[in-house]
């Protein structure tokens, strides 16, 4: 990152390559469009470049660019003027598990199916959170982010970080409990 702050286009692109999918993960996870993470990860990239002269090698580079990340979405958020559906699928942006993959290679198809059904269930979950429980959830979740670097990265304080993933979980548990209790109802 020092020496990209110095101009060192190489070394800018050694960042571009290291970064990329993680923050495109974060992206389309948070944003639920590969189109929006796509513009997001170029508008993030380009701001770090422009701002890279003013980078302080006090902060992480991973904050200093997940910050940047986190404030190219809610601009992107603001220009689309409406709420996003997050429709990507729980494993798709970043090789992660998710909960279609659960179970044998030879599942009988009701049981695909209600995999299927349970990840659209959970995708909508985090799809209803309010933007700010959401970014941390992402974060701290699928991201793998401590406490600390999430409120780097948003500027908010340790304790709101903390409060807004607790909160995000226990909606998704209240969330997830009705839906897939019902689901799980469907199928027997």
């Amino acid at each position: 990152m020092l020496r990209t702050a110095k101009g060192d286009s190489s070394a800018f692109e050694a960042l571009f390559r290291k970064w990329e999918k993680r923050v495109y993960a974060f992206l389309y996870r948070a944003l639920g469009s590969g189109e929006a993470a796509e513009d997001c990860l170029q508008e993030t990239f380009v701001k770090l470049w422009r701002s890279a002269p003013r980078y302080r090698p006090d902060c992480r580079v991973s904050t200093y660019l997940f910050r940047i990340a986190g404030n190219a979405m809610i601009d992107q958020r603001r220009r689309e003027g409406r709420h996003s559906r997050l429709a990507a699928p729980l494993s798709d942006c970043d090789g992660g598990v998710s909960v279609d993959s659960f179970g044998s290679q030879s599942a009988a198809p009701e049981d695909e199916i209600a995999a299927r059904e349970t990840d659209e269930q959970v995708q909508a979950a985090i799809e209803a959170l309010p933007l700010h429980q959401r970014t941390v959830f992402v974060l701290s979740h699928f991201s793998g982010f401590t406490y600390a670097e999430i409120a780097e990265i948003t500027g908010a304080r340790l304790g709101t970080v903390a409060s807004r993933k607790h909160a995000a979980v226990k909606a998704l548990q209240q969330k997830l409990t009705r839906s897939l209790g019902g689901l799980r109802n469907e199928v027997q």
